[in-house]
């Protein structure tokens, strides 16, 4: 059953709609400014900031000893394993100042109401086992795609190559896709498959809306 619901979620259309998001094409090919990238990174923050939070009351909703280390060894490296300047959050806040980028517009800008959503729906899930591994893995498998895809749009606009924030991801997701992977073998009926087939469902639509709305404000004034 594990197997199934692992292929049925890779395979699924709004995870295709997600990675293949129009937003991602208009980044490379480029037509906005700096301070266009600064809106997606205030935006970016938001989930960012919050994912740690989200995966402890995971950890502590999941059931089995075997998911709870899964899903450990995912928080163990987003918050730095032990030494915050590791953290996935220094990490941001540090490639995107020294890129040129002010802090305030990283860290303090305002969430639209679809990043609203997006926490909420992260936070929701979190205190249900089966909708805990929907988002986890809806996220996770989908994670170095979209970090790519703002690193490329950081570095159309400041010429920076080497982004610390992007590498991590490098090296650390491909860990992350495997433990998130393995949190599924916890599903134990058909129930809690269909459960957490529908969580990741929502996970990827609040995902593209999110993104939406972020290509929607960048190129405002190029569609205008």
């Amino acid at each position: 059953m594990n197997d199934n619901l692992s292929n049925l979620l890779n395979s699924n259309p709004l995870r295709m709609e997600l990675q293949n998001h129009s937003l991602f094409s208009r980044l490379k090919e480029g037509g906005y400014e700096m301070d266009d990238v600064a809106y997606m990174l205030g935006q970016w923050w938001h989930p960012l900031h919050y994912f740690p939070t989200f995966l402890a009351n995971c950890i502590a909703t999941l059931p089995t000893i075997e998911s709870k280390c899964a899903i450990t060894k995912i928080l163990n490296q987003e918050v730095g394993d032990g030494e915050p300047r590791r953290s996935h959050e220094s990490i941001y806040i540090s490639t995107m100042t020294k890129a040129g980028f002010d802090i305030k517009d990283v860290t303090q800008m305002a969430g639209s109401k679809e990043t609203v959503a997006l926490l909420k729906g992260f936070k929701e899930s979190s205190f249900n086992k089966a909708d805990a591994l929907g988002f986890i893995f809806a996220t996770e498998v989908v994670d170095l795609a979209l970090v790519s895809s703002i690193g490329i749009g950081v570095e159309k606009v400041t010429g920076k190559k080497r982004l610390p924030w992007v590498e991590i991801h490098l090296i650390q997701e491909p860990d992350h896709v495997e433990e998130a992977d393995n949190s599924l073998m916890s599903v134990v009926d058909a129930d809690e498959f269909e459960q957490v087939s529908a969580s990741a469902d929502n996970a990827w639509r609040l995902w593209i809306d999110f993104f939406d709305q972020i290509e929607q404000t960048m190129f405002a004034s190029a569609a205008a």
